[in-house]
């Protein structure tokens, strides 16, 4: 982002509010969109001219749109505002997975034990 005094306002409804994670291909932002009074993630690709990034980008919001799970995050929007591609998704409060994974948290139960379940009946 460029002054952090100077909000950065995507199609004047997605206002960025901080940077919360980077990859090889894009940045992720915390942002709120003022249409509908939520908070979002905004997934920008960096600032590359090359076409195949593009069009991975691209597949990747369409695939993403096309799912409908519990366990994949949704997206919402794509739009291309001063030559930034983005797209919009919903945005879950949280610690990053790689710390999810770290620590082990993925092997704990995700609920309480099944009735009549233990690990010696398998």
């Amino acid at each position: 982002m460029t002054d952090p005094g100077e909000p950065v306002v995507y199609r004047g409804r997605y206002t960025l509010q901080q940077s919360i994670g980077k990859g090889g291909m894009a940045e992720v932002f915390l942002a709120q969109d003022q249409l509908l009074d939520r908070p979002v993630a905004v997934k920008r690709l960096l600032q590359r001219e090359q076409d195949v990034d593009r069009l991975r980008f691209r597949r990747e919001f369409l695939v993403l749109s096309q799912l409908n799970h519990p366990g994949v995050i949704q997206v919402y929007d794509m739009d291309e505002s001063d030559a930034a591609l983005y797209y919009t998704m919903e945005f879950i409060d949280g610690a990053p997975l790689r710390e999810y994974f770290r620590t082990g948290l993925w092997q704990q139960p995700a609920g309480p034990p099944t009735p009549g379940y233990t690990s010696d009946s398998a």
